[in-house]
């Protein structure tokens, strides 16, 4: 999947934000405000910089949400 971060041309720029919805067996996620931005920038196609875990449970959260639980940011692995 590809997440455009914003759009820029003569008319100005248009940054763009998502609502992610992941399902599974019945069951469900929504993640909302989904910001992508430079950190998601992958400079080795086949090595993440920024991962976000879905726990199916039937909630909606933000993406700043998961961060705080740790299943928003970089992998461990990243740097």
């Amino acid at each position: 999947m590809v997440l455009t971060d914003f759009v820029q041309d003569e008319d100005g720029k248009k940054e763009f934000t998502y609502r992610i919805t992941v399902q599974a067996g019945g069951a469900t996620k929504v993640i909302t405000s989904v910001d992508s931005g430079p950190g998601w920038y992958r400079p080795a196609p086949n090595k993440p910089t920024y991962t976000i875990t879905a726990v199916l449970d039937g909630r909606t959260v933000t993406e700043a949400e998961l961060k705080t639980k740790g299943l928003a940011g970089p992998p461990p692995d990243a740097h």
